[in-house]
């Protein structure tokens, strides 16, 4: 892993491990935060960058991207195109799990698969733990260390409780 560092005297960044000069000139307040990066996060958020349209006229538009400054660094931001709404993410996946969550857009249930139980969850582990506290299935017990103690429970925390 190297860092971006300034080259002495030139005023250009210059990769560490490398030597090469960066493409970005020195001495704005983006390219100053940016020497904090390593090469590999520098990287990620340029093809980030690279990979969203950011156009005014789009941003304004339907307000999926709006380009903003985090600490210096250029961060396109996704914001929730949900009226009254105020979310938004650094990251597209996480405002794709955002609107499922909060506004069950394109949301994938899971639902539970034994028989009269119509229970259903948004996130797999949620099931998981479902089936685990209501159908004894997978579920991992947890057992009471005392000599003579036939004491076991599903949570950790009320073995606990029992010691």
């Amino acid at each position: 892993m190297s860092l971006n560092k300034f080259a002495p005297g030139t005023g250009f960044l210059r990769d560490d491990m490398g030597g090469g000069i960066v493409e970005e000139e020195a001495g704005n307040d983006r390219t100053e935060a940016m020497w904090l990066l390593t090469v590999e996060e520098r990287e990620r958020i340029l093809a980030i960058k690279a990979s969203v349209l950011v156009d005014d006229d789009v941003a304004e538009s339907d307000g999926s991207a709006i380009d903003a400054i985090d600490n210096g660094v250029d961060i396109c931001w996704h914001q929730c195109d949900q009226e009254g709404c105020d979310y938004k993410a650094k990251l597209a996946c996480n405002l794709k799990l955002h609107k499922a969550n909060i506004h069950d857009i394109e949301v994938r249930w899971h639902n539970c698969d034994q028989d009269g139980c119509d229970y259903k969850a948004k996130e797999a582990r949620s099931l998981k733990k479902h089936k685990a506290n209501i159908h004894d299935i997978d579920v991992r017990w947890n057992h009471c260390d005392q000599d003579g103690c036939d004491y076991k429970a599903k949570d950790a925390g009320n073995l606990k409780k029992h010691m």
